[in-house]
């Protein structure tokens, strides 16, 4: 007995390890704007949360953190943030200088009460400044990816091929393109 108990406590103990519980890691657009090293910074999304917002209307939010990484041979080399720190030569305040600038900020978007535009998903307003005249093809946040189809999800498969939380993945992916598109970052 007592080694089928170890049986399965060995069991669920690989299982555990096995489970891949990394974070969704979206590559972002190259900041210009931003330089490290004479080279434009590259950025990454890490998704912390995404979730349903439970009110009927099929809404989400989501939670990213942006981080910004130096370029290696045009591929995303070293964390800034950790090149900041380990440099020797920096003082205390240089460092907390650039840790600010080039440190980690969260995004957090929730499509309730949001309006876009019904054909590129640009952010926009119900109704025009007067207030009484609706904006041209302005419909709530939540119409317009209830519209979205899964053909337009970069990547995705047949339905009968595709697995459901690999769908789910690149849904995510397309909701973090499209708010690259709208340069909420």
């Amino acid at each position: 007995m007592k080694n089928i108990i170890l049986f399965f406590l060995l069991l669920l103990a690989i299982n555990s390890i096995a489970q891949d519980v990394s974070p969704i890691v979206v590559d972002l657009p190259d900041n210009p704007r931003l330089q490290w090293g004479g080279l434009a910074v590259k950025q990454r999304a890490v998704v912390l949360a995404w979730q349903p917002v439970i009110n009927g209307s099929k809404e989400f939010y989501i939670k990213v953190k942006i981080q910004n990484w130096s370029v290696n041979a045009g591929t995303y080399g070293s964390l800034i943030t950790s090149l900041i720190q380990a440099d020797g030569t920096l003082s205390s305040d240089q460092q907390s200088r650039l840790l600010i600038q080039y440190g980690d900020w969260f995004f957090e978007h929730q499509s309730t009460s949001v309006w876009c535009d019904n054909t590129t998903g640009a952010i926009t307003t119900q109704f025009q400044q007067d207030g009484i005249t609706p904006t041209v093809n302005a419909v709530p946040e939540a119409a317009y990816w209830q519209q979205f189809k899964l053909n337009q999800v970069s990547g995705m498969g047949s339905i009968t091929t595709q697995g459901a939380f690999d769908s789910e993945y690149k849904i995510i992916k397309a909701v973090i393109a499209q708010m690259t598109t709208r340069k909420n970052w």
